[in-house]
């Protein structure tokens, strides 16, 4: 008896939950055909969005970092210099100024040196990557530095090269 009554209970608790979409039997077959092409096709109106600046897309992060008076390319900013040289690749018309920069330890033209050769090792990748010489240009990042302080974090902010893509 219990198991009747609990099927019962069970069957009836479906039947309260299902649901038939609203209208559905006044929709015309030229109406959902209508709907479909509507729902499938792509929205016309949406700007595209450009991959430079979507903060979702590894193409807007555009510094890399170096450790203390060094200027080789750790493995974890090899993936972010391989998708510039593939975006690069991908749009002949673009270039890009890398800035090389130095914290603020060291006399000028000794940082000075270190950020050319910090920009011109990723000048090097890039162009491994089948990036053209015509597109990439070399800077100088600014002696002033990006942050105030002499706190080691804040030292190592200074230790990269930005990539600056040209007309931004």
């Amino acid at each position: 008896m219990r198991r009747v009554l609990f099927c019962a209970i069970a069957a009836s608790l479906l039947v309260a939950c299902s649901s038939t979409p609203p209208n559905s039997a006044e929709q015309t077959p030229a109406a959902s055909k209508e709907m479909s092409t509507a729902a499938s096709a792509p929205a016309s109106d949406a700007a595209p969005i450009n991959p430079l600046t979507d903060p979702s897309n590894i193409l807007s992060k555009r510094s890399i970092y170096f450790g203390y008076n060094r200027y080789v390319v750790s493995e974890q900013y090899r993936p972010l210099i391989q998708a510039h040289a593939a975006y690069l690749r991908e749009h002949p018309g673009a270039n890009v100024t890398l800035e090389g920069s130095a914290d603020t330890r060291g006399n000028s033209k000794y940082n000075l040196v270190l950020g050319r050769r910090r920009a011109e090792v990723i000048r090097k990748m890039m162009l491994a990557s089948g990036v053209a010489d015509s597109q990439i240009a070399i800077g100088v990042g600014k002696e002033e530095p990006q942050s105030a302080g002499h706190a080691k974090a804040t030292l190592a902010q200074e230790r990269r090269t930005d990539i600056r893509y040209d007309g931004e």
